[in-house]
């Protein structure tokens, strides 16, 4: 992964920036994700990028902790978080994370594009691409 001299610490894991629309998330490993830290990692996206567009690469390929259905609905339903990510990679290497994936990328708001990956060179060249 490219350097990036603007990192910063998240409740789900640590944040790089890529470039100025475009983040990485590495979400932290055993976490358990409820609805509340799902809003925290909401708010703190938004402020930083304000009305600005963005978009997201996450890897869960080391999550080894769960995700709470009311976080994943939160997610999917949440207007102003979905009218400004334009573009979602999910990069992960196991069935659960890949059940949960899916699930969550076949709710997800329409305007937002998420697509599954295995790594993360993949994951970028295909959000460079969008």
């Amino acid at each position: 992964m490219k350097e990036s001299t603007k990192n910063i610490e998240t409740i789900l894991g640590p944040i790089t920036y890529v470039n100025e629309s475009v983040i990485f998330l590495l979400i932290n490993k055993e976490m358990n994700i409820d609805k509340e830290d799902g809003v925290n990692f909401r708010n703190m996206i938004l402020s930083l990028f304000q009305d600005q567009k963005f978009s997201i690469i996450v890897d869960a390929r080391n999550f080894t902790g769960n995700a709470s259905m009311d976080m994943i609905q939160y997610f999917t339903n949440d207007e102003k978080f979905n009218a400004q990510c334009e573009n979602q990679a999910i990069i992960q290497n196991s069935l659960s994370i890949k059940l949960i994936a899916n699930f969550y990328i076949k709710f997800v708001s329409k305007p937002v594009v998420a697509k599954l990956f295995t790594d993360y060179e993949s994951a970028l060249e295909w959000m460079l691409k969008n």
